[in-house]
């Protein structure tokens, strides 16, 4: 969607490996972890949920620590979930379908190093997105829960692979990485 609609690509233009980090992405992350989280933990965390979820609007107004428990979970998702799970999650992924090297190790710490340059744009795009959607989720019915977030989640993903998707996003950054490694170790050889 991203690729044809927003960038206007041709089907035989699609950049197919960079599908491929949303296959991989979609399938392990969202599919498997944000579910086991989102449904398992937060029944742990925070134990008003199911109740709360339970209630009518007017009684959800009224149950204190439902509503507390309720913005515990936004807070949650805004300021643990996505910044330190998710996003780097995501950018390692795409060290692993994008990445030159077959070293785990190598897939998690370029995948962090280029969040680390795009980290104040992705979370004010995240906080300005999931922030009143998860106000909205964590409100809803239990049943209804995780569909208004994959709903929502189509989108936010279509942002990311259309602001990130592409391995050309992190070139100006590892290159400027690059050349400040290059730079200090030039001053390192220099002085001994």
């Amino acid at each position: 969607m991203a690729q044809t609609i927003a960038e206007k690509k041709s089907f035989s233009e699609i950049d197919w490996k960079r599908n491929g980090i949303f296959v991989v992405f979609g399938a392990a992350y969202l599919g498997g972890f944000q579910y086991w989280i989102m449904v398992n933990k937060y029944r742990q965390w925070f134990p008003t949920m199911e109740s709360f979820a339970k209630l009518s609007i007017a009684q959800k107004l009224k149950d204190k620590a439902g509503l507390i428990d309720a913005a515990k979970m936004v807070l949650f998702d805004i300021f643990v979930h996505m910044p330190w799970m998710y996003f780097p999650a995501y950018y390692t992924c795409k060290e692993f379908v994008f990445g030159k090297s077959w070293s785990p190790i190598d897939w998690v710490k370029n995948g962090c190093t280029n969040y680390i340059g795009n980290i104040k744009e992705d979370l004010t795009a995240m906080v300005k997105l999931w922030g009143p959607s998860d106000c909205i989720q964590f409100a809803l019915p239990m049943h209804i829960r995780m569909p208004f977030r994959h709903l929502v989640s189509f989108f936010w993903t279509a942002y990311v692979s259309y602001t990130r998707g592409s391995v050309d996003d992190e070139e100006p950054l590892q290159r400027r990485l690059t050349e400040a490694q290059e730079a200090v170790a030039g001053e390192f050889v220099k002085h001994d």
